[in-house]
């Protein structure tokens, strides 16, 4: 195939194995596919995940080209950043009317820029990065290609005991003394190393490269500001002159004192943004939600994205920051659902003796994200976990409001803390680069409209007199937006659905749930009404007996107004895409049913229809 312009390609080569008496194979087959679908950022052009095929000619080598798993510019179908994906590799060989096959795994990383034999290519699944050997490089904490000794021994002094430092082990220039210091480290259980260090530790001398997992390498700081204090412009001068980035959670009516001393002003919100730094909604008023009325929140949630947007920029707002948290008894699952649609995330607290961390990489970020407050009596705490971040994978948010009071840092201990990071190389990245939109399906509550002829990021299916359309309704008035999806059908012969493919992961159980309301139609009944959830495997196909549908989405005594339904799915072990169906079947005399408000999640982040 024609790759896109600017992508890298790693080379496998393989040949016709023989047999222990010298007889060559009279065929081989080699069959490659990725463990995920991606996008080429730079011209959106997809590279799906089909199996394919390589067969040489009878007696001849092969060889075939695939994309570096580690180089930036991909992306999943959902636009986020997307890396350390791995090929399966099977190589089938025919020996008359024989055959034999072989399956390894293959995560070819940049810096391999020579051809690699399937023969030496180790086995191991495809959950553990494996690769071919190529020049000897000795990696720790992520470190890999050409890592002198000076830079290993700046990633070990750490987990050296107490008076060893980088310049005692760079001493140590031969790569056995290093390895060997490495390993006893790493093989103690007593060490903070065998725990800390993120990188699988592979010796100079066995020729080979350590790869990073997905899930290690680096970490990140979110430091997060609430309120609307005057330290925030001095926090962010400090975060400026070290190249950091931070969220800052603005209460509207906390802002714009006459002097501008005590607090931050339009200008300074402006300034923030300009330099990087993301601005989040902290309520209208820093009232407690939960003791306030859905119309009274839904001012709160709304009034400080219409303020902040129109200094901003429409869409420039998409963070919300609770006033108080669960643990203040100021958030619950009624306050969570108002907000979903309005907000792609929502940040809680936590009490100071917890210590907070996400995972830096998740196939499935969660919405609800907590953060562990920050004052001088914690600041060991706080220093721990940033240590952390040096060499593990993790997102370490923290939450502030002001600088030298009783329950905030003082200006040392903030200083302190961004140092460490600069020093030790973690970035200090804002919440929605750490916790990318985390939603499955697009326009889940159809405030896009139509695009063109179906509704935005949706695909329609009709018969005869079937229509759909989108309309002005909601389930709630304090519900985000004023849009729902309307289907209906004028007679017994026509039908109606709409349509969404999502990327689920195998084994992991889902929920889908919404709203939905009969608008007419007195023979709604058996599955005249429905949502549907069918498995595909990797060439789109339905898989057999792993369809589910829930019929009806109405109960049989429909009544009036909006309901809700909920359908509960497992992905099976062969599923990564699945169609989410929301319809309506040919039904005597006709009828209109509309939905709206739609989940679709993994099971353990809640339900939020």
């Amino acid at each position: 195939m024609t790759y896109p312009p600017g992508v890298q390609l790693a080379t496998l080569t393989f040949s016709n194995p023989s047999t222990f008496l010298g007889n060559e194979a009279t065929r081989t087959e080699v069959t490659v596919q990725s463990t995920a679908g991606v996008v080429w950022a730079a011209t959106g052009q997809p590279i799906d995940d089909f199996e394919e095929l390589v067969s040489p000619a009878a007696g001849m080598p092969g060889s075939l080209t695939v994309p570096f798993v580690d180089q930036a510019g991909f992306t999943d179908q959902a636009g986020n950043v997307f890396t350390m994906w791995a090929y399966v590799v099977t190589r089938k060989t025919f020996f008359g009317g024989r055959s034999k096959t072989v399956r390894k795994s293959w995560q070819p990383l940049l810096g391999q820029s020579e051809p690699v034999d399937f023969d030496n290519l180790p086995g191991g699944s495809v959950g553990l990065p494996v690769s071919a050997p190529v020049v000897p490089v000795t990696s720790v904490a992520g470190l890999t290609l050409a890592v002198g000794a000076e830079d290993l021994a700046t990633e070990l002094s750490p987990f050296m005991p107490v008076g060893v430092t980088p310049e005692d082990l760079e001493l140590k220039q031969d790569a056995a003394a290093l390895d060997a210091a490495t390993a006893a480290l790493i093989g103690d259980p007593a060490s903070d190393a065998a725990v800390v260090l993120s990188a699988t530790f592979v010796p100079a001398a066995k020729g080979a490269t350590t790869q990073r997992l997905t899930d290690t390498g680096r970490g990140a700081v979110v430091l997060t500001m609430d309120d609307g204090y005057s330290a925030m412009r001095t926090v962010a001068g400090w975060m400026n002159a070290r190249g950091q980035k931070g969220t800052f959670c603005i209460t509207p009516d906390l802002m714009n004192d006459a002097t501008g001393v005590t607090k931050i002003r339009d200008a300074d919100i402006l300034a923030l943004a300009a330099s990087g730094h993301e601005i989040a909604a902290h309520s209208k008023t820093h009232a407690n939600m939960t003791s306030l009325s859905s119309a009274q929140r839904a001012v709160e949630y709304d009034y400080p994205k219409t303020y902040l947007e129109n200094l901003l920029g429409a869409g420039k707002v998409t963070t919300w920051t609770y006033p108080f948290g669960t643990g203040s008894g100021g958030r619950n699952l009624a306050c969570d659902q108002q907000l979903y649609l309005r907000y792609d995330r929502w940040l809680d607290t936590a009490m100071t003796t917890n210590s907070v961390i996400y995972p830096r990489y998740s196939d499935a970020p969660p919405m609800l994200i907590n953060r562990t407050a920050w004052n001088e009596k914690n600041q060991q705490q706080i220093l721990t976990m940033v240590r952390r971040a040096a060499s593990s994978a993790i997102i370490v948010p923290i939450f502030f409001h002001n600088l030298d009071t009783v329950v905030n840092p003082t200006t040392a201990n903030v200083l302190e803390m961004l140092d460490l990071c600069q020093s030790l190389g973690i970035p200090l990245i804002t919440v929605s680069e750490a916790f990318p939109n985390p939603r499955s399906l697009l326009n889940a509550g159809f405030e896009g409209g139509l695009d063109g002829v179906y509704p935005a990021g949706w695909h329609g299916f009709t018969a005869t007199n079937g229509a759909y359309s989108v309309v002005t309704d909601t389930p709630a008035s304090e519900y985000q937006g004023t849009k729902a999806l309307e289907l209906s059908t004028t007679d017994n012969t026509g039908f109606a659905y709409i349509r969404q493919q999502v990327q689920v992961v195998p084994g992991r159980q889902y929920t889908l749930s919404g709203q939905c309301k009969a608008v007419s139609g007195s023979n709604l009944i058996a599955d005249k009404a429905f949502v549907r959830i069918q498995s595909l495997d990797y060439g789109q196909a339905t898989i057999a007996g792993l369809d589910v549908k829930m019929t009806p989405v109405l109960a049989a005594d429909i009544g009036t107004g909006w309901k809700k339904f909920t359908l509960d799915f497992t992905a099976g072990q062969s599923t990564k895409t699945v169609n989410v169906d929301l319809g309506l079947q040919a039904t005597v005399g006709g009828a209109v049913i509309r939905f709206d408000h739609v989940w679709f999640e993994p099971k353990y982040l809640g339900d939020l229809g």
